[in-house]
């Protein structure tokens, strides 16, 4: 007898073998692919969170620094910067700067006080006469009061063509502290 050998029927593994990696594929793979997509994404999100709540506390820790600063200087300016009280003295003062210095006070007027938020705005003119070096020295000892002064307007003009004197025309703000307005 003769023994007729089959042919195999590759086809039909081939077909099941095919089955099951497609359904492996779109059962399994494509799913789990996905799921590892959005749990990336997720993880990309909280990374996100962590670096920004990591900038924002250095910012934090920066801020308070800067505010723990401007509190000191604020603090040291109060205790410095003349009150209300003190602008005879401090007027005084000047005086005693523009004879020291070899300069002649022509005329000292007071000007308009204006209140602001925290501090008060005191504007002076001043008429002085002195030779070049004296009033580089009024102005030198000027600067070094205590508080915050502003020179607004500075006019410097020759007495006549051969006096070596100048007349000096200065308009200076005194800044005072006004604790009945202090934050």
């Amino acid at each position: 007898m003769k023994t007729t050998k089959r042919k195999p029927r590759s086809w039909i593994l081939t077909l099941v073998f095919s089955a099951a990696v497609l359904a492996y594929i779109f059962f399994i793979f494509v799913p789990t692919q996905r799921s590892i997509a959005e749990l990336r994404k997720g993880l990309e999100q909280q990374r996100q969170y962590v670096v920004q709540a990591d900038l924002e506390y250095v910012s934090y820790g920066q801020l308070e620094n800067e505010l723990m600063q401007v509190e000191q200087y604020l603090e040291q300016w109060r205790d410095a910067s003349p009150s209300e009280r003190d602008l005879p003295v401090l007027l005084g003062n000047v005086s005693q700067i523009a004879a020291a210095s070899g300069v002649t006070m022509r005329r000292m007027n007071p000007g308009e006080s204006v209140e602001l938020a925290s501090v008060s705005q005191h504007s002076f003119q001043f008429d002085v006469e002195g030779s070049f070096s004296e009033l580089f020295e009024f102005f030198r000892q000027l600067e070094g009061l205590s508080g915050i002064i502003w020179s607004n307007q500075l006019q410097l003009q020759r007495n006549g063509k051969s006096d070596k004197r100048l007349q000096c025309k200065l308009d200076l703000t005194v800044f005072t502290d006004n604790p009945d307005n202090s934050d």
